[in-house]
């Protein structure tokens, strides 16, 4: 989780500067998107953890060079459960109609038959690469490391890859 967040904190450092272009490096509907993903869960280590996870979320948007608040739940086939919220982050670097977000969430995992991790609480960081198509909808992947951060007794942790569609959506 450590690596993660440093590479989080250099690609802010890098992306700062490009900043003020955020307006016209990724076009903004003015509207939040509900987003919905789903992959393997624990695709990286322990073989017997592995299940299929998929989660629905709320984006709103755009609120500050980028920064888009959200709120998310996550399951899988083991029955594990996981509400979060978090901030996402569209990279302004010039890539359009390709977007890299990462983003940070906290959230409160029950882990039914899943893999234990440690804690209630729990912390989701994603690293996401979509293409944005001109109506504004988005297709692409997403990669998440969820852990207690050291906050608990162990803190195995479990990646997992999703594919991610996202719709423009007005309250």
């Amino acid at each position: 989780m450590r690596q993660l967040l440093a590479a989080l904190l250099l690609t802010t450092l890098f992306a700062g500067t490009a900043a003020a272009e955020v307006s016209t490096a990724i076009p903004s509907n003015g509207s939040g998107d509900i987003d919905v993903y789903g992959g393997p869960y624990s695709v990286f280590r322990d073989p017997k953890d592995r299940s299929v996870e998929f989660g629905a979320e709320y984006r709103w948007a755009d609120q500050w060079n980028g920064i888009r608040p959200t709120i998310g739940i996550m399951a899988n086939t083991d029955r594990a459960v996981y509400p979060y919220a978090g901030i996402y982050w569209d990279l302004p670097l010039g890539t359009a109609p390709f977007v890299i977000t990462p983003g940070v969430a906290v959230g409160l995992y029950d882990h039914g038959n899943s893999k234990p991790l440690g804690s209630a609480i729990e912390f989701r960081d994603t690293i996401e690469a979509t293409y944005r198509f001109n109506d504004g909808e988005r297709l692409g992947a997403q990669l998440t490391h969820m852990s207690n951060a050291s906050i608990g007794n162990k803190n195995p942790g479990v990646e997992s890859y999703q594919i991610i569609y996202s719709h423009p959506f007005s309250w």
